[in-house]
């Protein structure tokens, strides 16, 4: 009896905690003929309550290997190049949130075609190690560039492909580029001799030869090889009479991959706080008003809407901008309102979950001055050294209610009244008010209305 409790005790003590994170290796369904820059997608999970560091290397796919078109002389087809080599890439990140992190792995390209790229994101810059290229073409020697490695603590480029021999005769295939840390690039065909692969993680396919044949008498020539996993370039066909065809074809560019190393998994709570706004600012630029946020993390947050208002208190919905659902990584946000209201522009964001649920931002403003006229505010007095009241005179407009707005020499509004301009003078308290200089704005019918004053003890 006292095991049986105490076993229970145990496990109480314990605690329910998901699986930790474990490292993956991502790989593409086979290449086909017609594969051309195809990706797979993929999707690694941090499950909850876990973080952890990733390392993350990437190969892009092989490009395929060249074959040109028929020839017009002599019913026959010339030799193609060699493709190039994926590149690769090797990313580390430290303290990674639980959360799903998109992979896409490149699928190697079909014939005379390229490799598809291998890409992560781990921390809202997308990696990139782009797939080679195809091998050649009817009117070049061939040989295709290498995927070129956009960013990475380690980034290498993969290997060239290598030329085709000759210009249309009886010529062997460039050999294809290889992959990884140490590409190195296809060697080209010499005559009837084929061009070998480029060495690498993932080498390069051999270019096809001539299969005995010589100029004179034109026969079935080789094909050319594979590009071997990962990220292999494909040889180049060899030269062939179009009754040689089709089983003389070039090589096929192989897979990449994406391979995610976990280390220093530790159990924290991290899940998603409800979206965060860490700023909202709004800017006229050229005549329009640029409205620009950021978050530090998002929770099922479905769209913003960007709603707009001239006098600060009834808005309208200009546009939806989709959010990001769940996720730990910063996002960044734009919106450009090209037609504003003349006069001062009021904006706020409404952020709407799935389920409904929605809040505001914080209001910001922008003038517009474009066909705005401007007028004088009559203020007394200029200068407030006892006086705890403005007197502001709005004989001669004909409305009802506006905004008035008090602005510091920073340009932030400190304070806002909501004014009846059809009272004539008004009295405007600013006993609160620390020293300094203050600018008086408000709109009336289309015209902007403005003075100063002076706040001093």
């Amino acid at each position: 009896m006292i095991r049986f409790l105490f076993l229970i005790i145990t496990i109480g003590t314990v605690g329910w905690l998901t699986a930790q994170p474990v490292s993956q290796t991502f790989t593409a369904s086979p290449p086909t003929i017609t594969s051309d820059a195809a990706v797979e997608t993929f999707t690694f999970n941090i499950p909850d309550d876990w973080q952890a560091d990733i390392c993350v290397e990437a190969w892009g796919a092989g490009g395929g290997g060249g074959r040109t078109g028929l020839n017009g002389a002599g019913n026959k087809f010339p030799p193609g190049g060699g493709a190039g080599g994926g590149a690769y890439i090797q990313q580390c990140f430290t303290a990674i949130l639980c959360g799903d992190y998109n992979i896409e792995v490149g699928i190697g390209g079909g014939y005379n075609l390229n490799g598809g790229d291998s890409s992560f994101d781990f921390d809202g810059t997308k990696y990139d190690a782009e797939g080679g290229r195809r091998g050649g073409s009817a009117t070049a020697t061939g040989g295709g560039e290498g995927g070129v490695a956009s960013a990475g603590t380690i980034a290498v480029n993969g290997g060239k492909g290598g030329t085709r021999a000759g210009g249309g005769e009886n010529h062997a295939g460039g050999g294809g580029g290889g992959s990884g840390p140490a590409a190195a690039p296809g060697n080209a065909a010499v005559d009837c001799v084929a061009g070998t692969a480029g060495t690498g993680a993932g080498a390069g396919g051999d270019g096809g030869d001539c299969n005995g044949a010589d100029a004179t008498n034109y026969g079935a020539a080789s094909a050319g090889t594979n590009g071997v996993f990962p990220g292999g370039g494909g040889g180049g066909r060899g030269g062939a009479l179009a009754t040689a065809m089709p089983e003389q074809f070039p090589g096929l560019g192989a897979n990449g991959q994406v391979i995610v190393t976990v280390s220093n998994a530790v159990s924290v709570a991290c899940t998603p706080l409800p979206v965060e706004l860490v700023s909202f600012t709004a800017k006229l630029q050229d005549e329009q008003v640029v409205l620009d946020w950021k978050t530090a993390s998002e929770l099922d947050n479905n769209y913003f809407s960007i709603e707009q208002s001239t006098d600060g208190r009834l808005f309208k919905e200009l546009e939806r901008v989709k959010g990001a659902g769940t996720t730990n990584i910063s996002q960044t946000y734009q919106f450009f309102d090209s037609n504003p209201d003349d006069g001062v522009n009021y904006y706020r964001l409404r952020q709407v979950d799935f389920n409904g649920d929605e809040s505001f931002s914080s209001i910001v403003q922008v003038t517009s001055s474009k066909n705005l006229k401007i007028g004088e505010l009559s203020i007394i007095p200029t200068i407030v050294q006892n006086d705890a009241f403005l007197k502001i005179d709005f004989s001669g407009i004909n409305e009802s209610e506006s905004i008035l707005e008090i602005i510091n020499i920073s340009g932030q509004v400190v304070a806002t009244y909501q004014v009846n301009l059809g009272n004539g003078q008004q009295e405007i308290p600013v006993a609160d008010l620390a020293n300094g200089v203050y600018l008086v704005r408000t709109m009336t019918s289309g015209q902007l209305m403005t003075g100063r004053f002076m706040k001093v003890n």
